[in-house]
């Protein structure tokens, strides 16, 4: 099944500005695996912002981030538990929006590739048999 269709696959992501910290104090972003189609969207969305106002640009974001982030872990209390794109937009500035979605792009890419490495099942692409080899005669 591909991996767009598994919810519970996610992959953590962190701004550039907190990459510094250490693992497990590092603020970061829950997002989900990427559909080729939710990339398509992803990119449209964010390259049609940077030629809106900064109200419209930040409406194209949020509508981005609602898209893959699900979650967030070690940030600031005063935001509270994740609950959605909107808590993204009272979190974050404009630039780090644009930075969020770009890295959901580029990022939820990496964790795939790593998560398919990780895995012991041949790739799609792989030529490699998945099935124990049958000796002639005896199919």
């Amino acid at each position: 099944m591909p991996i767009g269709f598994h919810p519970d696959q996610t992959v953590w992501i962190s701004l550039d500005i907190d990459r510094a910290l250490p693992e497990e104090t590092r603020p970061a972003f829950r997002c989900r695996f990427l559909t080729e189609g939710d990339v398509l969207r992803l990119i449209d969305l964010h390259e049609a912002a940077r030629a809106m106002s900064d109200r419209e640009a930040a409406k194209a974001l949020n509508e981005a981030m609602a898209v893959h982030v699900t979650g967030w872990r070690n940030q600031d209390p005063r935001h509270g538990e994740y609950r959605g794109a909107p808590s993204l937009t009272a979190a974050l500035t404009l630039l780090e929006s644009y930075e969020l979605v770009r890295q959901a792009i580029d990022g939820t890419g990496a964790g795939e590739v790593a998560l398919k490495k990780a895995s012991a099942l041949p790739s799609p692409s792989s030529t490699e048999s998945s099935a124990p080899p049958v000796a002639a005669g005896n199919a």
